[in-house]
């Protein structure tokens, strides 16, 4: 490798360097802390999932008293075909809907596995099948609570646009899923995803009280009788804890899924994008041990604060600076290599070429394929800065080579 072109390498790899080092430096700065806002509001939803799954045991009992007895009103994601339902699980939830503390949405069919590729019981399955599935579910627990039905829960969080077809079809009014997913809705349909995990901090809904824009809202999801098999994550603690904050601020409201959903119709449909690339980003950060930056992010997006977006895309635009010059600088031994084998100007070209288009074909391909998420995305880019310095780092030689023909 001759001396300018390991100086080229070296300058575009400081440029890399600044250039990220500045702007984390801007994202760290006071410009995107959450400004106090006296006025705030905010709305707590808890979705507990899969409540078919209530043992009876004490554990589960003194789950569901903790929030009666706080007067704290849930909606149940319930499975209507997937054991019988009855008994003393259908007594408790029917005293707790005549209290006004539960709402109960429908949580699939029978809770199966029916997809190829990952998990899914509706998403890609036939119009028709699911039209059917949503309408026999719902009849069946309107008949078991004698209450209308109109918050859809699919399982796995996974669904696609029959989905939200057959839902408002059927008198479905609200879909709750998981914030990761992006599925267009053209129907009169309210999509109010889960945004928030009962293990994440009570500080961050303790921050939103007082700052921020005038209105956050966190659904919570979790699943009361995982209590009993994840110990460790402390289940009953958290809650308690978070329920402690809601009581300690006048400001924040407790209420339903469908009924927040269909009330605050407008925050949801100005945030789905939002919440989607907060999550995405948030976990391709978190890949990369960035926990401080991830910190930084979930304070100024759950206090729904104004700079949200850009802090978002500038968080993503940091992580992605970060896998560029990740391969920028793998690229140093595959040059080396390269430039051992001594290929000539032709070879290089061609093998420069085919990289290239492979590398293009599959960003392509990961851009419209939702089974690639932004960690593979990321892989892209990490491969771009290793072309780029092969591109440099080649360049010379393929020149050289071209002038002695």
């Amino acid at each position: 490798m001759t001396r300018d072109r390991r100086r080229r390498l070296w300058i575009i790899l400081s440029c890399l360097v600044l250039i990220l080092v500045s702007l984390r430096l801007f994202i760290a700065s006071s410009y995107f802390d959450p400004s106090p806002n006296p006025a705030k509001k905010v709305v707590v939803v808890f979705r507990n999932d899969d409540i078919q799954e209530f043992s009876g045991s004490a554990m589960d009992h003194r789950f569901l008293k903790l929030f009666a007895d706080n007067g704290i009103p849930q909606t149940y994601a319930l499975v209507p075909f997937k054991k019988a339902l009855g008994g003393e699980l259908v007594s408790l939830l029917k005293e707790q809907q005549a209290r006004g503390l539960a709402e109960i949405a429908l949580h699939g069919y029978a809770h199966q596995n029916l997809a190829r590729k990952g998990k899914s019981e509706f998403a890609g399955r036939p119009f028709e099948e699911q039209a059917g599935k949503i309408r026999s579910g719902k009849a069946h627990l309107e008949r078991i609570f004698q209450r209308e039905v109109v918050t859809f829960i699919p399982p796995f969080n996974s669904y696609d646009s029959n989905t939200l077809r057959a839902c408002s079809q059927e008198g479905i009014k609200v879909l709750s899923s998981s914030h990761f997913f992006q599925v267009p809705n053209p129907y009169p349909l309210q999509v109010a995803n889960l945004n928030f995990l009962l293990t994440d901090p009570a500080s961050y809904v303790e921050l939103a009280s007082g700052h921020g824009g005038d209105l956050s809202i966190f659904v919570v999801y979790y699943h009361s009788y995982m209590e009993a098999i994840y110990r460790s994550d402390d289940y009953f603690g958290k809650a308690t804890r978070l329920i402690q904050t809601i009581r300690r601020h006048g400001n924040i409201e407790v209420d339903t899924l469908g009924n927040v959903a269909l009330r605050h119709a407008g925050y949801f449909r100005e945030r789905v994008l939002l919440d989607a690339w907060f999550s995405k980003t948030a976990v391709f950060l978190s890949f990369f041990r960035q926990t401080s930056l991830v910190e930084r992010l979930s304070r100024l997006y759950y206090c729904n604060g104004p700079g949200s977006w850009p802090l978002v895309v500038l968080a993503l635009l940091y992580g992605m600076g970060l896998s560029f010059s990740a391969g920028f600088a793998l690229g140093f031994p595959i040059v080396m290599l390269w430039n051992a084998l001594s290929l000539s100007g032709r070879w290089t070209r061609r093998l420069s070429m085919l990289l290239g288009l492979i590398w293009f074909l599959g960003m392509i391909v990961m851009s419209v394929d939702d089974r690639f998420g932004i960690i593979d995305m990321a892989a892209g880019v990490l491969l771009a800065g290793s072309l780029l310095h092969l591109v440099v780092g080649t360049g010379q030689n393929l020149r050289e080579n071209e002038s002695t023909l």
